[in-house]
């Protein structure tokens, strides 16, 4: 099994909590990302933030969004994009402030 980890770092869009992680798991084409992301606060947004970049060897066969709940209630959407590489997440013009805002497994089908 192949593993990756990385701690994003805060923006001007997100401040990291304690806790900010992201992990790639991978065996054969099935590929993992696990996210436990604790934020002191996320600013309202009407678009997607970036949170990280997905390592080429990671990168689903199609883009990704999922919805999804944060611990605290706020509706979120989650995007895995395979064009641009990149984890986004939206709050749908919400603030959050010391909530988990993500705390999730996907598992997918990688592209290679």
């Amino acid at each position: 099994m192949k593993k990756n980890f990385i701690n994003p770092e805060s923006t001007d869009d997100i401040i990291y909590g304690t806790t900010a992680t992201i992990g790639f798991y991978k065996t054969g084409r099935t590929a993992s990302i696990y996210f436990n992301i604790e934020a002191k606060q996320m600013l309202a947004s009407n678009s997607f933030v970036t949170i990280a970049n997905v390592p080429d060897s990671y990168l689903p066969e199609q883009n990704i969004i999922l919805n999804y709940i944060t611990q605290k209630g706020t509706p979120m959407l989650v995007n895995i994009n395979k064009t641009k590489k990149i984890i986004s997440l939206f709050n749908n013009n919400t603030e959050i402030k010391n909530d988990w805002v993500i705390r999730q497994v996907i598992t997918y089908l990688s592209a290679s």
